[in-house]
């Protein structure tokens, strides 16, 4: 997002990317192939003579299909043309028939007042929803079960996550991104709550 963009005069486009680069075609795509509509979730594709050859670790869904990198990842396009990311497409779960992404389940934990941060991870099984680990603000005492309560109150029974662990600290990569597999070892290791 560029630095004009940045701004609290235009929350609108604060959860997006930005626009693509000059030089950059990114296109959102249905699954048949074709470019979507504005707005429409689909596949992100990308040209540009600056794309890498793939990922170092694979990732399912990806790479190259005529002339395009098909990057895995789930998005959308506005009719201003910023893009907005949901995630990876193979981290899409049908929930009680609602199509939910963890971004959905992370935004609605974040809403409540004693979370600080909150990470969301499919679960094993595919139509098992998702789990969710959370740090707290200093002093707060909200339980698994009243996180999920929350969710449930705000998304409905598709966001609540299947179970809640309430975490000192989020572990990370290297790159300091949330390190979704050891999360879900953690979460995996204990009954649902």
């Amino acid at each position: 997002l560029a630095a004009p963009d940045y701004s609290a005069a235009h929350p609108e486009l604060l959860d997006s990317v930005g626009r693509p680069l000059p030089g950059v075609d990114v296109r959102i795509e249905t699954p048949d192939g074709t470019p979507a509509a504005p707005g429409e979730l689909g596949v992100i594709s990308v040209v540009s003579g600056q794309v890498a050859d793939g990922y170092a670790a694979p990732v399912p869904r990806s790479g190259f299909r005529d002339g395009r990198f098909h990057t895995g990842d789930l998005g959308t396009i506005d009719a201003g043309g910023y893009l907005r990311v949901r995630g990876r497409a193979i981290d899409r779960r049908l929930v009680a028939g609602r199509a939910v992404m963890p971004v959905d389940v992370q935004e609605i934990l974040c809403r409540h007042h004693d979370v600080r941060y909150a990470v969301a991870v499919p679960e094993p099984e595919s139509d098992a929803g998702f789990g969710a680990a959370v740090t707290l603000a200093p002093g707060s005492d909200a339980s698994p079960e009243q996180l999920r309560a929350f969710c449930r109150d705000r998304g409905g029974e598709s966001i609540a996550p299947a179970r809640v662990a309430v975490l000192d600290r989020i572990p990370v990569t290297e790159q300091g991104k949330p390190d979704r597999a050891t999360l879900l070892q953690q979460l995996t290791a204990d009954p649902p709550q």
